[in-house]
């Protein structure tokens, strides 16, 4: 935020409109799949988020107290709902936490560097694909 890529500076607003495009993907995705819960595992910090945020004021404003909540209390083999998970994946986004979010045999999240993001489910997502590419987000599928 506030840099120039493209010749254009990416404002907060740009900024959280690409993250809520990654966040709403996931979240129709589930919604399709009729998963209301997930699991995490496999989970990291990067590192020590408060004082990241103090040091860089800005940033403040990208997280709430409930982002802050959720990133000291997640745990390997937690049952996350959709609240917490919009959270989480904010965070995996901004490369503070890291983890797998899963449901046994249907559903598998891996959000890596530099917003690259995988998705593997039990069912085919052909009649989403529309859907998430209006969202600004590419679908390379895997078949």
């Amino acid at each position: 935020i506030g840099k120039v890529y493209n010749g254009v500076i990416l404002t907060m607003e740009e900024y959280k409109k690409m993250e809520d495009a990654y966040v709403n993907a996931i979240l129709e995705i589930m919604e399709y799949m009729n998963i209301q819960n997930v699991y995490i595992k496999n989970v990291f910090r990067w590192n020590n988020l408060k004082k990241d945020i103090e040091g860089i004021r800005i940033f403040s404003k990208l997280y709430t107290d409930a982002m802050l909540k959720i990133y000291e209390d997640v745990k390997d083999a937690m049952l996350l709902d959709k609240e917490n998970i919009s959270d989480l994946i904010r965070l995996e986004l901004r490369e503070d936490i890291g983890g797998l979010l899963y449901v046994p045999y249907r559903f598998k999240v891996f959000i890596g560097y530099d917003y690259m993001m995988g998705v593997h489910t039990s069912m085919h997502l052909d009649n989403l694909f529309e859907r998430i590419t209006k969202l600004g987000l590419n679908i390379y599928p895997f078949t």
